[in-house]
């Protein structure tokens, strides 16, 4: 007999022996799994030694693995029918609760979106996700509660119902400590209703006797949701007394009107905004003009914020860019405008990360009434300096050590200012301490920091708080 002939042979005598063998390490021969997914590892449950499973087996075996579903978050898994053959193996037919459909009533608009933020239809139901869902829903849709009930359809899948209660109006207070206009309380106002978003602003310093401000504003965006894409237009108007570089006493009057009209385009954490805006003037005790138009032209806005999407702060990324190009007819010159500021942490380890952070602007404009105080609040480690610049960066580094999970942030840190002004360049460094609290409506801000140069007695406290209700 050839040798390739006793080798076919002893293949077919072995196979059956073989086949058994895959059978029982693929599926244990004892326990048989029907319509499982295996989104939940079971196999420590079904590893069993035994060659038989007699009826208190298929019942434990059954708690066991309805346990482990429920303690997943597949809380509606449930094993429909446990069918306990002559020859001691099992049957076991899982139901793992699909979600069918996602009803949503009580809003006005969006109910699809809405429901699709709830839970994908399709998807097996999962107790941990739907929590975390709707957490995600609330604050993006701006919806004041989002009540959900949970019910078995044909076939025993899962019907989600939410009813849904609009936050249609919203009230934000605030104050803030500025350097420069002393302590400015303020108030907005947001409706939402029909898919729209508008708002109205105020906020003064209830007109001091030298540097004083008072202003607000008014928006309407076709979205009420800020990740989506929508027409804007807003306008603001300011009422302002300021000092000139040249003579700290010397306090003119600045009145200010801005219009703007663009469309805003959102995906994900990035967005771009394109606008035509303008700026009227009018100006008291100011020399040589007494207003005019400012600025007319384009804006673009570029930004990043991926806040929404990460738990904790220690790994947030923000930023944003404005660059406004035109023409300014008081000075019958071209004008560039550039606004830039961003904060990116990095986690060390638990409980501490690096901040950096910073802000930057610029004006191609010559007059004073374009360009801004350098020790604002982005630079605020001087008190009564109102130096005035064209351009100004400022680059800061904290060590934050998180006090309280989410909650209370303790930020040491320094900060590199360096501007133009009287026509030469100029470098600034502070040092100073921040403490930050931050509960769902609720954030408080407090500062302290002081030019290296002088005494730590020179410096400035800086705070702010705003609740939203």
């Amino acid at each position: 007999m050839s040798l390739r002939n006793s080798f076919i042979i002893i293949l077919i005598l072995i196979s059956p022996s073989v086949i058994f063998r895959l059978e029982a390490a693929g599926d244990t021969c004892l326990i048989r799994l029907h319509d499982c997914s295996s989104v939940v590892a079971i196999d420590d449950i079904l590893n069993r030694e035994s060659g038989k499973l007699s009826e208190g087996d298929v019942k434990r075996i059954c708690a066991e693995i309805t346990d482990r579903f429920h303690e997943r978050g597949y809380t509606a898994f449930y094993i429909k029918k446990a069918v306990l053959n002559k020859d001691g193996t099992v049957d076991l037919f899982f139901n793992e609760a699909v979600v069918s459909d996602v009803i949503v009533t009580g809003i006005s608009s969006r109910t699809d979106e809405v429901a699709a933020s709830i839970f994908i239809k399709g998807k097996l139901f999962n107790e941990n996700t739907l929590k975390e869902n709707l957490a995600g829903t609330k604050k993006k849709y701006n919806i004041k509660q989002l009540n959900v009930s949970i019910r078995r359809g044909d076939g025993q899948q899962i019907v989600l119902t939410a009813h849904a209660v609009e936050k249609i109006h919203e009230i934000e207070t605030g104050i803030l400590n500025s350097p420069i206009y002393g302590i400015l309380p303020g108030l907005k106002y947001r409706i939402n209703y029909g898919g729209f978003l508008a708002g109205v602003s105020l906020a003064s310093s209830f007109n001091q006797n030298d540097r004083s401000y008072s202003g607000g504003s008014v928006f309407f965006n076709t979205d009420s949701t800020p990740g989506n894409s929508y027409f804007t237009i807003s306008a603001d108007l300011t009422d302002k007394k300021n000092s000139f570089y040249e003579n700290d006493e010397l306090i003119y009057r600045h009145k200010s009107f801005t219009s703007k009209v663009g469309y805003c385009y959102n995906k994900g954490a990035a967005g771009i905004g394109i606008f035509l805006t303008g700026t009227a003037d009018e100006l008291e005790d100011y020399p040589e003009t007494d207003g005019g138009i400012s600025f007319t032209g384009s804006r673009l806005e570029l930004n990043y914020n991926d806040t929404p999407y990460k738990i904790d702060f220690d790994d947030i990324s923000s930023g944003e860019i404005d660059i406004s190009s035109g023409w300014n007819f008081i000075e019958e010159s071209p004008s560039l405008k550039v606004n830039l500021n961003y904060t990116f942490n990095i986690p060390v380890y638990s409980g501490f990360f690096f901040s950096f952070n910073g802000n930057f602007f610029y004006t191609s404009d010559e007059e004073r009434l374009s360009h801004s105080y350098v020790f604002d609040q982005y630079l605020p480690c001087r008190e009564n300096d109102y130096s005035s610049a064209p351009w100004e960066n400022v680059a800061g580094f904290d060590i934050v050590y998180e006090a309280m999970k989410r909650t209370v942030f303790i930020l040491p840190g320094i900060k590199w200012g360096f501007y133009n002004a009287d026509g030469g360049d100029d470098n600034i460094y502070a040092a100073g301490i921040k403490s930050l609290f931050t509960s769902g409506r609720t954030k408080i801000e407090l500062s302290y920091f002081y030019d290296m140069e002088f005494s730590i007695k020179k410096g400035f406290l800086m705070f702010s708080a705003a609740a939203v209700y």
